[in-house]
Parts: C-alpha cells; sequence; structure tokens
C-alpha cells in the first residue's frame, strides 16, 4: 500500500469515525427528547387525573345535597298529602 493509498484509507475511517460520531449524538438527543416526552405526558396525565378526581369529589357531593334536598320535599310532599287527605276522611257524628 502507497502513501496516497494509506491517506485515502485514514480519511475514508476518519468520515466513518465522524459519522458514527454524529449518529450517537442523533440517537442520544433523540432519547433525550423521547425521555422528556415522557416526563411531560406523565405529568400531564397525572393533572388530567388530579382533576377529574376532583371533578368526582365535587359531583359526589351534589348528588348528596340532591338527595338530601328530595329527602327533605318527599317529606313535605307527604305530609301535605297526609293533610289533604285527612281533609276528605268522614267526621264522625259526635251525640250530644
Amino acid at each position: 500500500m502507497n502513501s496516497n493509498e494509506c491517506q485515502t484509507v485514514l480519511e475514508g475511517c476518519q468520515q466513518v469515525e465522524e459519522v458514527a460520531c454524529e449518529n450517537i449524538m442523533v440517537n442520544k438527543i433523540a432519547q433525550m427528547n423521547t425521555d422528556s416526552c415522557v416526563k411531560n405526558l406523565i405529568a400531564t396525565l397525572k393533572e388530567d387525573c388530579e382533576r377529574q378526581q376532583s371533578d368526582l369529589w365535587e359531583l359526589n357531593k351534589q348528588v348528596q345535597i340532591f338527595h338530601e334536598l328530595f329527602n327533605s320535599v318527599h317529606g313535605v310532599v307527604n305530609a301535605a298529602l297526609h293533610g289533604f287527605d285527612s281533609l276528605h276522611e268522614p267526621k264522625p257524628l259526635v251525640k250530644e
């Protein structure tokens, strides 16, 4: 192998090394971007989950209030109906 051929082989090896290094850097950057995306996605999912849990807690609270109001109204309606029913009951004649 003459010096020109050695020089060409050496330059080729350097180019291969440079390309390999560039590929390694690109892969590391891509991995960092992927890791960052995954971390952001996990954070977003956590926030969504916490928000949904809060919404669910609020809905449960509203359902309890609705049940209490329903039971109160039901009691009032029953009392009113009982009152109306008692008006229609025949009153016994009182003997003096």
